[in-house]
């Protein structure tokens, strides 16, 4: 019974590691659901943001939404943290992630802490993929191990994961994707907030997204939404300042193949003023490229 109960929070933990822009820890799909290859019905819809002196409270909340996710896409430098919780079986697991998006490259730190450590960085280039596991962590401090990164391309990581850090966000998000979107705020910094809920059915919002969530979990199932919030803060620029995102899925893990729920509630906050990559981490994928 008590070697049932620790081979169930592993497992547990491997769940938690599903959850919205928890990048990439596993290190392969080979254990998971294979997915088709389909194109989605839907896809994305970005506007390119005025520039005409007009400001958000002139647009509707669709196309303040569109506005703020093409200035995502078309900005050649920024970063992000994420940070949150992601919690199933009454497991909790703290979430951090580190996105830095350059004009030629990309780098995204993850690490997971609770049950388990673990963690992966993750190298844009070129069209291929350079990852690597957690090693260590004191405090704030994260060790990569220095083996031979796997090297994939990018059609095999979205393949594997479904969507790249260049883009907006892992989610579909068009009109026929949200279900309702709140009149815009007015916030007490100036900026303006739009909170959407998207259709979490598989064909809708979280098409791409649930591969990620199937590989991180090596699920036997696709991946089941139930529901989808974000709320989107932007400034009069349609810069994007913060997403909050929770959601609720479903997944049956190989390592003990129940269907359990899994809840996140985490928060990315974007910098686009810091994205300096971390200089040792660039001098070892440059060197593995």
């Amino acid at each position: 019974m008590k070697k049932k109960i620790i081979f169930l929070s592993i497992f547990i933990v491997l769940l938690l590691l599903g959850g919205a822009t928890i990048f990439y820890i596993t290190q392969s799909n080979r254990d998971s659901v294979t997915f088709a290859e389909e194109e989605a019905k839907y896809k994305t819809t970005l506007i390119e943001a005025p520039s005409d002196g007009t400001l958000p409270t002139d647009y509707s909340a669709v196309e303040n939404i569109a506005f703020a996710l093409w200035n995502i896409e078309n900005t050649e430098n920024f970063s992000s943290v994420t940070r949150g919780s992601a919690v199933s079986v009454g497991q909790s697991q703290a979430i951090y992630n580190y996105r830095v998006v350059n004009s030629d490259a990309q780098m995204v730190d993850t690490f997971s802490d609770g049950v388990l450590k673990v963690g992966k960085q993750k190298y844009f280039l070129n069209g291929k993929v350079l990852l690597r596991d957690f090693a260590s962590k004191n405090g704030d401090q994260i060790t990569w191990k220095t083996d031979t990164p796997e090297c994939i391309t990018n059609k095999g990581y979205i393949s594997r994961y479904g969507w790249l850090p260049t883009q907006s966000t892992a989610y579909i998000i068009c009109e026929e994707t949200i279900l309702e979107a709140s009149e815009i705020r007015i916030l007490e910094d100036g900026s303006y907030g739009i909170t959407l809920s998207l259709n979490p059915n598989s064909d809708f919002a979280p098409f791409w997204y649930r591969r990620e969530v199937a590989t991180n979990a090596s699920s036997l199932t696709v991946p089941n939404f139930s529901s989808i919030t974000l709320d989107v803060v932007f400034d009069a620029s349609w810069r994007v300042l913060q997403i909050n995102t929770q959601e609720k899925y479903n997944v049956t893990p190989k390592a003990a193949p129940i269907t359990v729920d899994c809840t996140t509630n985490i928060t990315e906050i974007f910098d686009y003023e810091n994205y300096e990559m971390d200089a040792p981490s660039l001098s070892f994928f440059e060197e593995h490229k």
